[in-house]
């Protein structure tokens, strides 16, 4: 799993919405591995904290927007969670 960005346990990711045009609404879903995560260690939906449980996984984040014409999604490319 080496090779790509990595980040210390305990530190805390930001999911970035990027640029979208139009109006409707944007919503984050945090990825573990590729899979959905409910529990982020955070309040804010755009942030994610780095855990001990998350070491040697991988971390990325689904950005949705949604309007009248639907739904489109973008997957950050992933980190990977190393020992403090």
């Amino acid at each position: 799993m080496s090779g790509g960005p990595t980040r210390r346990v305990g530190s805390i990711l930001t999911c970035d919405p990027g640029e979208w045009t139009g109006g409707g609404t944007v919503s984050f879903q945090w990825l573990v591995d590729g899979e959905p995560v409910e529990e982020t260690g955070s309040i804010n939906p755009k942030r994610f904290v780095c855990t001990a449980g998350h070491v040697g996984r991988r971390v990325s984040c689904a950005v949705t927007k949604t309007n009248e014409h639907g739904a489109t999604t973008v997957v950050t490319d992933p980190v990977e969670v190393v020992e403090a």
